[in-house]
């Protein structure tokens, strides 16, 4: 199997307002529903996984970065911010995902070949 293309989408689920002590944030990202693919590309064949990951809520409005700030990033600096809070809430959570999603593609490239024939 030559290396495959591995491929993230993100999506999130929002809460229009948080207050956390004195502090009030807007436009507050609570879930991050993500799906990871890997492609082959010599067969073109794929494997996704996906799942959730809970968003722990801001703490600090230094290091807090609302929704309207991070959809003006640009999208691989987007991308890596969002992945990157996954990997800081579950450290490993990259590594994992890539390597079960390879690994399942892998697998299915080892299947044997089916098809279907008319036999009447």
């Amino acid at each position: 199997m030559t290396e495959p293309v591995i491929t993230w989408n993100l999506t999130a689920d929002t809460q229009a307002s948080m207050t956390v002590g004195t502090t009030t944030f807007e436009n507050v990202i609570t879930n991050i529903h993500w799906r990871v693919t890997a492609t082959d590309p010599a067969s073109e064949e794929a494997v996704t996984i996906y799942g959730s990951k809970n968003v722990p809520a801001p703490t600090d409005a230094a290091s807090y970065i609302d929704l309207a700030d991070l959809q003006a990033m640009a999208t691989e600096e987007r991308r890596l911010t969002v992945i990157g809070w996954a990997e800081a809430i579950d450290p490993g959570f990259i590594d994992t995902h890539v390597t079960a999603v390879t690994d399942a593609l892998a697998d299915k490239l080892a299947e044997p070949e089916t098809g279907v024939v008319s036999i009447l």
